[in-house]
């Protein structure tokens, strides 16, 4: 299905600049933003630390740089064909990769779940991080839990980290260690 929606659009955007852009809120995460010549702009986000996604970003850039962002497959591949086994691009290749996704949902006019083969299920769950600093502590857990059930983000389902927590700042639910 991809490839027949695409087809309308291709060769008509160009891919103009690649940007990396750190996460802070994250560790040091980093979202990719790749730019183009009608003003689209995709993004994605790479699954390691910023400063290690630039300098993948500045090896394949030139490759990248003047094509039409809508030939993802022949995009991964080369990226993915670039990388050594010392030299570990995959976490690059992979938010470039969704950046280009959204570039191309944006171009088309699909929803990305459309261009990918059309939904699967009707609904999917989506979990939070957080829990409270104290899991022994029966006050803190019925606490962070009234305050859970009272947020306008309503999630109902928890990914609880075990080691040392981060400072309870965002919204009392603290961060996962």
């Amino acid at each position: 299905n991809y490839r027949a929606n695409a087809a309308p659009h291709t060769g008509q955007v160009k891919i103009t600049k690649i940007k990396t852009m750190g996460l802070e809120n994250v560790g040091d995460g980093c979202l990719i933003r790749i730019e183009t010549d009608a003003g689209i702009i995709g993004y994605g986000e790479a699954g390691l630390p910023s400063r290690a996604a630039r300098a993948r970003i500045e090896m394949m850039a030139p490759q990248l740089i003047g094509q039409d962002p809508l030939a993802i497959e022949r995009h991964f591949y080369m990226m993915a064909a670039t990388q050594y086994s010392f030299m570990s691009n995959i976490p690059t290749v992979s938010g470039v990769d969704i950046a280009l996704w959204d570039l191309a949902g944006k171009i088309t006019g699909y929803p990305i779940y459309r261009l990918l083969g059309g939904p699967i299920r009707k609904n999917i769950p989506v979990y939070s991080h957080g829990g409270p600093a104290d899991m022994l502590d029966k006050a803190q857990c019925k606490a962070w839990a009234d305050q859970v059930k009272s947020a306008p983000e309503a999630f109902t389902l928890f990914k609880f980290g075990i080691g040392p927590r981060r400072a309870a700042g965002r919204g009392g639910q603290g961060g996962g260690g």
